[in-house]
């Protein structure tokens, strides 16, 4: 005989939500819901960009698709990872020639405003002597 000590099952459906067995269920609904909602609404104001749109995320989808079948097939047959692959060496140099980007960008904006405030800074101080040019 077995017996549930301390252990007791909730009642009534406030108990049974309070307790999370429901929650998380209504908003996975909710939110199903109003994204089946969004899209159609897109799909009716415009459906050339929704079509568009669709074609984009399935060819998306079956580049991710084709990288995962690669990575499954030669973890399969070496069991190991390999990650010398050209995928993934062409997203690293994606993500570190967008990071030189940033960079470089931020660095030009931070000296074209260190100038403007040298030059605002001259011309509210006029007496403060000026470094040879």
């Amino acid at each position: 005989m077995q017996t549930n000590l301390g252990q007791t099952a909730p009642r009534t459906l406030s108990e049974r939500i309070l307790r999370g067995r429901w929650i998380g269920k209504v908003l996975l609904v909710a939110l199903l819901a109003y994204a089946a909602w969004a899209v159609g609404r897109q799909a009716v104001q415009a459906p050339a960009l929704f079509m568009e749109q669709v074609k984009n995320g399935l060819q998306l989808g079956f580049v991710y698709a084709m990288i995962a079948l690669g990575y499954t097939m030669v973890y399969g047959i070496v069991r190991l990872v390999n990650f010398a692959r050209a995928e993934v060496r062409d997203l690293l140099a994606l993500a570190t020639g967008v990071g030189k980007t940033f960079v470089a960008v931020s660095l030009i904006r931070r000296i074209a405003h260190a100038g403007q405030l040298r030059r605002a800074h001259r011309r509210c101080l006029p007496s403060v002597p000026q470094a040879r040019q």
